[in-house]
């Protein structure tokens, strides 16, 4: 979506697609094909970039690191990445800044999950704290008898 007014404005653009058939490809003429979770493959990208920027947060925060020791202008650094990486970090953060921030919780087990449910009101909108990448990674209760099982792996 930014390359056509970034090449408006006379910036070049490489992208580092993950795939052929990504729209990038047809986008961007400077398009390579590779894995932006490996380090070699970003490093070697990364080469005569003035800055280097991802469109998504699943970029690993240590690539991101090792980018940055290696000299590359990563923007946003990984310590602004963590925050969409991470939502109880992105959430303990608006908290700290005194945000609007809707209620949550960490929860671990069904019982906290049940607590926090309670307390604050149902339905309740369970995610894991990782940038979630498929929808069975967060998902809405709208009521409590809908918990039967552990939180663990998929959610309900």
């Amino acid at each position: 979506m930014m390359a056509p007014a970034a090449t408006a404005l006379g910036f070049e653009l490489r992208v580092l697609a993950e795939d052929e058939d990504v729209s990038a490809v047809s986008a961007v003429p400077t398009t390579p094909v590779g894995d932006y979770k490996d380090l070699p493959t970003l490093l070697d990208f990364s080469k005569g970039l003035d800055v280097m920027t991802f469109d998504h947060e699943h970029v690993p925060t240590d690539h991101l690191r090792a980018l940055q020791e290696a000299g590359v202008n990563v923007q946003p650094g990984p310590d602004a990445l963590v925050h969409a990486q991470d939502k109880l970090v992105m959430r303990s953060a608006i908290d700290r800044l005194e945000l609007p921030n809707p209620a949550w919780a960490s929860v671990a087990d069904v019982d906290a999950l049940v607590r926090f449910g309670d307390e604050t009101g149902w339905p309740v909108v369970l995610k894991t704290p990782a940038a979630a990448t498929t929808a069975r990674e967060s998902g809405s209760l709208p009521r409590r008898t809908r918990l039967r099982r552990p939180l663990t792996g998929s959610l309900p």
